[in-house]
């Protein structure tokens, strides 16, 4: 084994691969940018993305399964939301990091001052 050196227990290993594949698909993006800002109903988000109900569903499954939104149910519509602080911290990250990428270098250097 190679010192210092850790690998994740198989579980572990696949729900975090579940995590990252949830998060490789566009649209499953644009939604959870979207519930970044607050509870969105299915309609709500296909009003600003301007795909069909049945594929915000899908996505919204596939979110869900990963742990990455939950709803509450309130009367006959579901709310989605962000399912917790790390979600919108990964999400985040990886904004900021994309946002490094198309930044000039000089940009760069006011965010570190």
């Amino acid at each position: 084994t190679v010192t210092g050196v850790q690998t994740c227990a198989l579980p572990i290993s696949r729900k975090l691969a579940r995590l990252f594949s949830a998060l490789s698909d566009e649209t499953r993006i644009q939604i959870l940018n979207l519930l970044n800002n607050g509870e969105l109903t299915v309609n709500d988000i296909r009003d600003v993305i301007g795909t069909s109900l049945p594929a915000i569903s899908y996505q919204l499954r596939i979110l869900s399964s990963a742990d990455l939104v939950k709803y509450d149910k309130r009367g006959r519509k579901k709310f989605f939301r962000i399912s917790d602080a790390h979600v919108k911290k990964i999400l985040n990250q990886g904004l900021i990091h994309v946002g490094e990428e198309l930044m000039d270098d000089d940009s760069k250097m006011e965010i570190l001052a």
